[in-house]
């Protein structure tokens, strides 16, 4: 079993945490998630489509020793150009998704309850996270969706073989 694997397991650290630890960076821990089975591949355009019907979600922003949760209603965001742009009185939120050109669909434990944690991560050309989309604790309705989401990613992946 891959160490990151082991530490996740183990519980209390999230995946950028774990994969820092290791020296790795969070693109390269999802490539070990998806080889260990517990990550799809996606589409980015099809996936960034489908987060957009979801309603209101957490979008998390990281950078180094700082990270960002939002709730926002994607499908609401006006945009401009290749911009997703969610604005008001507490948040201006900007997604620049011209760089996005692939997605993870991952359901895994939560480093901080150990409750299960449904997320979608958009990566670049590189295979680096730029944002995650992940499904509220609290909106049990979207498990579904995840779900059919991911689905299509392994249909996918069975059609290549």
């Amino acid at each position: 079993m891959h160490a990151l694997l082991e530490l996740l397991d183990a519980g209390g650290l999230s995946l950028w945490n774990a994969a820092n630890r290791l020296g790795l960076t969070e693109g390269q821990a999802m490539v070990v998630l998806h080889a260990a089975g517990r990550s799809v591949r996606l589409s980015g355009a099809d996936a960034l489509a489908e987060v957009r019907t979801w309603g209101r979600v957490r979008v998390i922003l990281r950078s180094q020793s700082s990270v960002a949760e939002v709730m926002s209603d994607l499908g609401a965001a006006r945009e401009r150009g290749d911009w997703l742009n969610d604005e008001d009185d507490r948040v201006h939120l900007h997604l620049d998704t011209t760089a996005v050109v692939g997605a993870w669909a991952t359901a895994k434990a939560g480093h901080a309850t150990g409750r299960a944690v449904r997320m979608v991560t958009f990566v670049d050309a590189a295979g680096e996270v730029l944002f995650k989309v992940m499904v509220p604790k609290e909106r049990d309705d979207l498990v579904a969706a995840f779900n059919a989401l991911r689905g299509k990613g392994v249909a996918r992946a069975q059609e290549a073989m």
